[in-house]
């Protein structure tokens, strides 16, 4: 099943930025997003902050925040020791400025928090970004057609 994982403003109501990645998983997403909790209670840190569903708020002292601030692509070092030490750097490119860490790239970024993820799903778990585009049922066709459904249902 293919399942999107949003990085950044994805509701659009603070900096209305953001990017979607596509994985192609083996589990379904109730049990992947269980999965998510287990993790940041097993590792004290969270890629989210605030209350997820029944998780520690993981602004308490017992969760440390990845990338939850305005304007902080960084990771601190605590943070990256971790993470790195249960194993969820593993094909991710990164680098070190002083005491903070940066992935190279949002693919990466999105890859990582998969990796934390898998560290409470089983072991058959897989995942795999999924880069090709989903054929859409109407728009441009490859330049033959371009069809526009609902065109009227949105306004100003």
């Amino acid at each position: 099943m293919v399942y999107k994982l949003v990085l950044g403003d994805w509701s659009k109501d603070g900096h209305k930025q953001s990017e979607d990645f596509l994985f192609d998983c083996n589990y379904d997403v109730h049990k992947i997003r269980q999965a998510y909790k287990d993790s940041c209670k097993k590792l004290g840190v969270a890629f989210h902050d605030e209350d997820y569903e029944n998780c520690t708020k993981p602004s308490s002292d017992d969760y440390s925040n990845v990338w939850t601030d305005y304007e902080t692509p960084y990771i601190d070092e605590t943070d990256f020791e971790i993470l790195n030490k249960a194993g969820c750097f593993k094909g991710i490119e990164y680098e070190k400025d002083r005491d903070r860490y940066y992935v190279n790239n949002l693919k990466d970024c999105a890859k990582l928090i998969m990796n934390f993820i898998a560290l409470s799903m089983p072991e058959d778990f897989t995942y795999k970004l999924t880069e090709s585009e989903i054929e859409p049922i109407n728009g441009d066709w490859n330049g033959e057609l371009n069809v526009q459904f609902g065109y009227g249902l949105f306004f100003d």
